[in-house]
């Protein structure tokens, strides 16, 4: 197995620019609800978006094949948390 080197870099580039975005919102227009929830899909997105360019990066012998429903739905689980219950 290898590694397609600019996809591996571009990876990593979404990672740090939506963990920025992110964390750079949240820094700026503060904790609000309505912050928070946009800082946490872009974020959620941009993971989900980094993982998928880091597997396309991967080069390996055979055919790699993705179910479309499951990707679907890793994409919209990414940027939704569940709140902790108060006091757990």
């Amino acid at each position: 197995m290898s590694y397609d080197s600019p996809l591996t870099l571009l990876s990593l580039a979404v990672a740090i620019a939506v963990t920025a975005v992110g964390v750079f919102l949240v820094g700026h227009l503060g904790s609000r609800v309505k912050v928070l929830a946009v800082a946490g899909v872009l974020m959620g997105l941009g993971v989900a978006a980094m993982h998928y360019i880091g597997m396309a990066a991967m080069r390996v012998h055979g055919r790699m094949h993705y179910d479309t429903a499951t990707v679907a739905l890793s994409v919209l689980i990414a940027p939704v948390r569940v709140p902790a219950r108060r006091g757990a």
